[in-house]
């Protein structure tokens, strides 16, 4: 049988998991006006 590990986050890291989570979401719920904004300033997306 082979030996199995079980890995968990520490608090801490559940904490950064969250504001993670947040800027995650912000960049999805915004990413169509990032690459408007992006290409009227002539930038490569």
């Amino acid at each position: 049988m082979p030996v199995t590990v079980t890995y968990e986050l520490t608090e801490l890291g559940v904490s950064l998991h969250q504001v993670v989570g947040h800027l995650r979401a912000w960049a999805q719920d915004n990413m169509d006006t990032v690459i408007s904004h992006r290409a009227s300033h002539g930038k490569d997306t």
